[in-house]
Formats: C-alpha cells, sequence, structure tokens
C-alpha cells in the first residue's frame, strides 16, 4: 500500500471520533513491545503555547547534539510534520510501514486516529534510539493517548476552558485532568499563568514524589523588546541571579512566554541533557527550521503587514491582542489599531468570547469556511459577530481561496486567524 493509500485508511478513522481512555493505546503499545518505554520522554500538554513550547525546546536539545524526537499535532500541510527526528519528518517508507502493520489491531479494537498515530510515533522513535522524544498531548492529559509514557519531565502550559464535554466544565476540572500528565518521581514544570491552579498540581506532584516548579521559580523574564522585523529580544534572571540575553524570530509577547518556558525545561533537564546558553540560543534562532513550525503568527507579507494565526479559543486571542499591542508599541512601520480579519472557526470553539475579545481591532471582517464537516457556518459566525461590530464591516466569502485573494486585494494591514484547516488552506492557495 502506497503513503495516500495508508493516509487515506488513517483519516477515515476519523469516524471514530475521540473516545478518551488508555485501553486501546495500551494494546497496541502491547502489540509493538512497549517502544514508549524504549526512550526518555518529556510529555506537554496545556491550552495555549504548547506546541510552540515543544519545538523550541527540540530545537535546542538538537542544536546541543542530542538525538530529540518531537510529536506534535495537528499538522498544518502534511501529515509526516507530527513525528519528526532530528529536524526531519518521519519518511513514507516507515509511516507506511508501521500504519500497515498496525492494521489488524486496529480493526479488532477500533483504535482512534490519534491513537493510531500516537502508536505509530513511539514505534518510530524507539527504532532510531532516540535520546528524548518530546511528546504533546493531543487533548487534556489523564485519557489521553500519550499519558502512558513515563516522561522525565511534565510540562503544563497556560490553562483556559476547552473541550468541556471531554475534560470538565471548569478551569479546575480541566487543570485536574491535565495535572495527571504528572508521573512519578519526574519533574514538573508548570506556567506561572497557572498559579491560581496551583494547589491541584501541588496535589498531584505529592501524590507521585514529582518535584513541581513554576516557570519563574527557575527565571525572571524582563525587558522584552521588538525588533524592526517583529523579531524579540529578552532578558532572564535565573535563579542564580546571572541576567542572560535571549533573542526569537518568532513574534508575539506569548512566544516569548513560551521561550521562556522552554529555557526554564533545559534547567529541570541538565542532570542528564547538558545544554549551555549558546545552544539555547542557537535553538531558538532555529526553530522553525528545526521543527517545520508554523501558523503561530506567522509573517505572510510584509508589505503590506499580514499575519496568519492558528489561534481558536479566547486564551489565544487575549494573547494575539497583548502581541498586538507590543508590535505597534514598538514599531513606527506599523501602527496599525484595526486590520482586516479573515477568519474560519469549527463549530466546538466559542465564537461569542472570541469576537468580543478581537472586535476592537476588527476593521473589516471577511468569513470564511474550510472544507472540512467541523467548520462553522460562515452566516452563523456572522450574526455571532454582529453582536460586536458593525454589519457593514463584515462579509462572507465561502470558499477560502477567493476570500485570501479579496484580502489580498484590499492592500491593508491584515490577520488570517482561527483554525488549523484554515491556515492548511491559505498556505496552499498564497500565490507562489
Amino acid at each position: 500500500m502506497d503513503k495516500q493509500s495508508t493516509l487515506d485508511w488513517l483519516y477515515s478513522l476519523h469516524r471514530f471520533g475521540i473516545k478518551p481512555g488508555l485501553e486501546r493505546i495500551n494494546k497496541l503499545a502491547e502489540f509493538l513491545g512497549h517502544p514508549e518505554r524504549n526512550f526518555k520522554s518529556i510529555h506537554i500538554t496545556g491550552t495555549n503555547g504548547k506546541g510552540s513550547t515543544a519545538s523550541n525546546l527540540a530545537s535546542m536539545l538538537i542544536e546541543g547534539g542530542y538525538k530529540t524526537g518531537l510529536y506534535t499535532s495537528p499538522h498544518v500541510l502534511e501529515f509526516n510534520e507530527r513525528i519528526q527526528l532530528q529536524s526531519k519528518m518521519i519518511d513514507d517508507e516507515a509511516l507506511v510501514e508501521y500504519a500497515q502493520s498496525l492494521k489488524p489491531l486496529q480493526e479488532k479494537i477500533n483504535a482512534t486516529f490519534f491513537e493510531l498515530t500516537t502508536a505509530i510515533a513511539f514505534r518510530y522513535f524507539a527504532d532510531m534510539q532516540t535520546d528524548i522524544a518530546i511528546i504533546e498531548a493531543g487533548m487534556g492529559g489523564l485519557n489521553d493517548a500519550t499519558n502512558i509514557i513515563s516522561s522525565v519531565l511534565s510540562i503544563i502550559t497556560p490553562i483556559s476552558l476547552e473541550h468541556t464535554e471531554y475534560l470538565g466544565d471548569t478551569i479546575e476540572k480541566i487543570a485536574f485532568d491535565k495535572s495527571q500528565i504528572i508521573k512519578p518521581k519526574s519533574k514538573s514544570l508548570i506556567s506561572d499563568k497557572n498559579k491560581s491552579l496551583g494547589n491541584i498540581f501541588f496535589k498531584q506532584a505529592n501524590k507521585v514524589s514529582s518535584d513541581l516548579f513554576f516557570t519563574n521559580d527557575l527565571l525572571t523574564l524582563k525587558n522584552i523588546k521588538i525588533n524592526p522585523d517583529f523579531s524579540s529580544r529578552f532578558e532572564i534572571i535565573d535563579c542564580q541571579h546571572k541576567t542572560k540575553s535571549f533573542s526569537t524570530p518568532l513574534i508575539g509577547k506569548f512566544q516569548i512566554e513560551n521561550a521562556s518556558m522552554a529555557i526554564a525545561s533545559t534547567y529541570l533537564l541538565k542532570e542528564n541533557f547538558q545544554l549551555n546558553d549558546a545552544f539555547i540560543q542557537k535553538g531558538l534562532e532555529n526553530v522553525v527550521k528545526n521543527t517545520h513550525l508554523s501558523s503561530r503568527l506567522e509573517i505572510i507579507s510584509n508589505n503590506p503587514l499580514i499575519l496568519l494565526d492558528s489561534g481558536h479559543n479566547p486564551g489565544a486571542m487575549k494573547e494575539l491582542v497583548d502581541s498586538l499591542a507590543l508590535i505597534n508599541h514598538s514599531s513606527t512601520e506599523h501602527d496599525n489599531d484595526q486590520f482586516v480579519f479573515l477568519m474560519a472557526l469549527m463549530t466546538d470553539k466559542d465564537a461569542e468570547s472570541i469576537f468580543s475579545i478581537i472586535s476592537p481591532l476588527i476593521k473589516h471582517l471577511i468569513l470564511t469556511q474550510p472544507k472540512t464537516s467541523r467548520a462553522s457556518n460562515p452566516l452563523v459566525l456572522k450574526n455571532i459577530a454582529s453582536r460586536f461590530i458593525s454589519d457593514k464591516s463584515i462579509e462572507i466569502i465561502p470558499e477560502v481561496p477567493d476570500a485570501l485573494n479579496k484580502l489580498i486585494e484590499l492592500n491593508d494591514s491584515s490577520i488570517i486567524l482561527g483554525s488549523f484547516y484554515l491556515a492548511e488552506e491559505v498556505k496552499r492557495a498564497l500565490p507562489l
């Protein structure tokens, strides 16, 4: 079977939907000889920033000379993006071989798309004798398919309400679910933005004898500055009171916070993985090259300024507003109070909260609909958006390529926002 046939089969497993629980992934892992036990791992969950934090940390480890795996989701353009080793995506031959080897068992146990993908990643990292792999949870923690690993470090990025039908309808219930990635006799790093939920994380850490830290236990972030090209410079004061300077090509205050969380992670890994400041800085510089990270406040055009961001929840919208304010404050060339927005959202997203947060920034809103059954009808989104901005400022262009062409024709500072599905179609439609 070729790659396309294999992908068609894998994507067909979406029909099983989301099925929380570890029974099926344990059966897949047992069939493979429990490959997840044959490499060290770092487990990361959260609502926002987990992909960028994972990518920054993977890039640092790669620059430090460690054979580093990276498992993230979703992909933007190509399935292989999900499973990477040493800056390279899993090759097609390995993907086809591993997927096909699991097909008979999948048909017996009705494993889901994410469970199969996770099992493939575990086998690949084990077979390739990976020094360490960074594993991003798909949803939550407790019943996520990734939660069969025994990680040396657990990272929990900022948490907000999401997937409430699976994780719980309060922030406390969601924090509890995500806290369950904290493993016995390991170390744990929690975003400072989760401090109000600290008792939940400490309870789990104490239960399993994990040493728990918040980011500012290890470093203090200060002196954030935006360069003319929108890259960022910042300083940290480490726990030895030394001031260190770093920079990142990624845009936005939240990306600096993600970078600082990755730096703090290196301090907790130093017993087994030595990374000096030069490796850390090189990792930050090369994060896009080393991990294929994209669609995180990514510059599509400088003139006019067009940014592409896959943020899709209220927490991400607040980070976007803060980042744009920082850019405006730091830039004389791009001083924009409002932008043209090209947006699509999935049906399970909190559209009302999203539009309420970003509405002051919207000069004109183009609503579109990516080719997925999960996408919201633009008419529904228009009815919600019109509670916050004028109807005259909203137009619907259902096809993403047509909507993108209209955005380009407007020749104005713009933001493409709301979904990885939208990011994929935009990237495929962009003129070369």
